[in-house]
């Protein structure tokens, strides 16, 4: 099933298998019990979530007209930030009870100026023959996929979906658009095995193949604009984690590999790197 229709936080309260929820669990398996299963653990949005979460909402709010969740982006007031500029004091608990997150996306001064040049750089940067504010307008947005991965229940939101070019495009806000950084940043933050369990899903459901475009997105000036597609063994590297994340859960084993014992440690090889080396 493909809905396009559904709020955001509908879709989270669904009791399906999310790749954030199993890329919690490969970082942490105890993380993901007291999150998902006891509900002990809640976690709240970094300030670099917010400014993605912000241009998401933003940049689908000019393309549509519509902003999908109805939050509003607020710019937080110098004066109820702590002296080092903190999210944190008896003044900014105050100014958040008025401003919770379900309504508002709080952001600093620097922080909502950086979303709006985000917003004019990603839609005047050049993609398949006019811009890429131009495509992403012909596109679905937000669209949650519910589907069977094996007999887990799965869900996957994808941020705009060429239902005619069969391409699905997720934008990344990043520190750096250059391969090799943002390489590390799609390793580090297992970007490998959203691709592959998106694309599991349009499979599913459309049953036919896609491609899955990331479109990173600098999130200082310029505000340089890169898109991205992962090659075959990545993915497949992806689906490989999914599956012992998958087996893990399963099984119900809450402590990572080598838990109580002491490991040895080797220093990372440098083939990675040289991948991407510039001659």
């Amino acid at each position: 099933m493909i809905r396009y229709d559904l709020p955001f936080d509908e879709y989270l309260a669904l009791e399906r298998v999310s790749n954030s929820a199993l890329s919690v669990y490969l970082r942490d398996p105890q993380e993901y019990y007291q999150r998902f299963v006891s509900r002990e653990l809640v976690v709240a949005p970094t300030a670099a979530m917010q400014v993605g979460s912000a241009t998401h909402e933003s940049l689908e709010a000019e393309l549509t007209g519509r902003l999908f969740g109805h939050r509003q982006l607020v710019r937080i007031p110098a004066e109820v930030l702590s002296k080092n500029g903190a999210r944190s004091g008896a003044a900014w608990k105050a100014w958040r009870a008025d401003h919770p997150d379900e309504h508002y996306i709080a952001l600093k001064e620097h922080e909502a100026d950086s979303v709006g040049g985000i917003l004019e750089a990603l839609k005047r940067t050049p993609f398949r023959g006019g811009s890429l504010g131009e495509y992403l307008a012909g596109c679905k947005p937000e669209a949650s996929i519910l589907f069977d991965y094996g007999q887990h229940p799965g869900k996957a939101r994808i941020d705009y979906l060429d239902l005619e070019g069969k391409i699905a495009i997720d934008v990344k806000t990043t520190a750096d658009f250059h391969p090799l950084p943002f390489a590390r940043s799609c390793r580090r933050w297992g970007y490998h095995r959203q691709a592959a369990w998106y694309l599991e899903a349009l499979l599913a459901e459309l049953k036919a193949n896609y491609r899955f475009v990331f479109v990173a997105v600098c999130t200082r000036p310029p505000y340089t604009v890169q898109a991205y597609q992962l090659a075959d063994d990545d993915l497949a590297a992806g689906l490989h984690e999914i599956d012992r994340a998958l087996a893990g859960i399963r099984a119900e084993r809450w402590r990572h590999e080598g838990y109580g014992d002491v490991l040895q440690l080797h220093l990372p090889s440098n083939s990675f790197e040289e991948r991407y080396s510039v001659a």
